[in-house]
């Protein structure tokens, strides 16, 4: 069917506010057809006075570009949880959304910023998986209500089965049709759990080798790499034989390419079919955070899932927490705001006080607080300082430091005891040194840290000590640190942390 395919039967035309705009705009509606199912007209939504104004704060938010994308899956008037969301639910989310400033972006954009052209600051990708009826029914007349648009990754092998569930083909050329949606992969039948042992227990078809049942064993290799790469161009050739555009991006099933696996192998080789076919690969989280450098690199970015439950607020806090902070000259002990523990909790209570922080791990511990962690993941070129006060003399292995370049595998950490500076990179399994060297004795010290393409200066009140080689791609943001090596070791106090562009 052509993309170009009109509306066809009757159309009712029903004036109501935009959401989140309070103007009136004509939302056509389609009536009952062959193929199609007729479209429910959108709630009326308002937004209370005070959230209202909490959302439109954000406007002014220092931001970078980095897209946010939501996943949902099916809308209905009783949602059935997790993952429905109800009419009434999704107006008010597009209202907010509209009240904060985010920019609905089409995947075009989106395919153009993966090669490196800009987007706007608070762009927004909504996507709907599966192609559920709801998304037609009830979901495209509040895009058309909102003056937004959105994603639908579809299951091509299952469009038009188990009426009235999923999308009829002719309601998915009526989508796109109507300029509001962009319609990608979900694979065609790759979007199951299938045997993958004799016990019959299973796992994502599309990264896993499955059991052969009437074989008696796995799938060879390049048995499995068949399956996948059939499986996904076919999902590319159904939209196509239908007169639609071929999808650019793909969402994993189950977000498998970050499940667990029978064979790292196959999971690979799925990854390496996905990066021929597709400009991008989706995987989801429940929790906020924002697209990092390395994600783009990869290929494979998250979307923050939108369920049930999600409220008008949780989801505007999912959102801002996802949108990439722009790079200022901030003072981060200033308030406990954007602080959390370097597993990703909050701060021990009393930790901040006065702008002065203290991290006790107790005798052998080690302590980290990162700042922004979720949404400083794009920072680079950028200069921090930090002074360590409450020392000891001799150092007693009482340490305190700074970190950079958190969330990415290039983190330096340098950091002074009344006597000694330890300089250490990289994370986890993969941390090493770099420095290990006496400074002046003192019970305080400063140190800098100015970060440059290829290159970090480590600097001790006011000397600089290294030079650690950095990937010039290395991105992400700012973290403080204490150490105490024995019962004698003081706990260092941190303060007067500030983070500014330019290294």
């Amino acid at each position: 069917m052509s993309r170009g395919l009109a509306l066809a039967g009757a159309v009712a035309a029903l004036a109501l506010p935009a959401c989140g705009s309070g103007a009136s705009r004509a939302i056509p509606l389609a009536a009952a057809g062959p193929g199609v199912t007729a479209q429910v007209a959108p709630p009326k939504v308002s937004l209370p006075g005070a959230a209202r104004r909490r959302y439109e704060r954000f406007r002014t938010a220092p931001v970078q570009s980095p897209p946010v994308f939501l996943v949902y899956h099916d809308v209905q008037p009783r949602p059935e949880p997790p993952y429905t969301v109800s009419p009434r639910q999704l107006a008010s989310h597009l209202a907010m959304l509209r009240a904060a400033g985010f920019t609905p972006v089409s995947v075009a954009r989106v395919v153009a910023w993966l090669g490196g052209r800009p987007l706007p600051p608070r762009s927004v990708v909504l996507t709907f998986d599966d192609s559920t009826k709801g998304t037609w029914r009830y979901g495209d007349p509040i895009l058309a209500a909102s003056g937004f648009r959105a994603v639908s990754f579809v299951i091509t092998g299952w469009v038009g089965t188990h009426q009235p569930y999923y999308l009829t083909w002719d309601e998915l050329s009526r989508m796109q049709a109507s300029g509001r949606w962009d319609l990608e992969s979900h694979s065609r039948f790759g979007h199951q759990r299938l045997p993958i042992d004799a016990s019959g227990a299973t796992a994502p078809a599309l990264i896993n080798r499955l059991w052969l049942a009437d074989k008696q064993r796995l799938e060879t290799p390049d048995e499995f790499a068949a399956r996948v790469q059939g499986d996904l161009v076919a999902s590319r050739t159904d939209l196509v034989d239908h007169g639609l555009p071929q999808p650019q991006l793909f969402a994993y099933p189950f977000s498998a390419a970050t499940v667990p696996t029978d064979d790292p192998d196959a999971a690979a080789r799925t990854a390496g079919v996905v990066h021929a076919l597709f400009a991008a690969g989706f995987v989801d989280g429940s929790t906020a955070g924002a697209i990092t450098p390395a994600d783009v690199q990869a290929r494979v970015l998250r979307r923050v899932d939108v369920g049930t439950a999600t409220t008008t607020d949780q989801l505007f806090d999912l959102v801002t927490g996802s949108t990439a902070t722009a790079l200022t000259t901030v003072r981060p002990l200033a308030s406990a705001a954007g602080w959390s523990d370097h597993a990703g909790g909050p701060l021990h209570a009393g930790a901040l006080a006065g702008g002065r922080l203290t991290l006790d791990a107790g005798p052998g511990g080690w302590r980290g607080a990162d700042f922004d962690a979720g949404r400083s993941a794009s920072w680079s070129g950028y200069h921090a300082r930090l002074h360590v006060g409450g020392l000891s003399v001799p150092g007693a292995g009482g340490f305190g430091g700074l970190r950079i370049l958190t969330g990415d595998p290039e983190q330096v950490q340098a950091a002074v005891s009344g006597d000694w500076l330890s300089v250490r990179q990289g994370q986890g399994a993969d941390e090493h040194e770099v420095l290990e060297a006496p400074v002046p004795p003192s019970s305080e010290h400063d140190i800098s840290v100015s970060l440059r393409p290829g290159v970090a200066d480590v600097v001790v009140d006011s000397t600089v000590v290294t030079r650690v080689p950095v990937d010039a791609r290395a991105a992400g943001g700012v973290g403080v640190m204490a150490r105490r090596e024995g019962p004698a070791s003081p706990v260092a106090v941190l303060s007067d942390l500030v983070v500014g562009p330019g290294g």
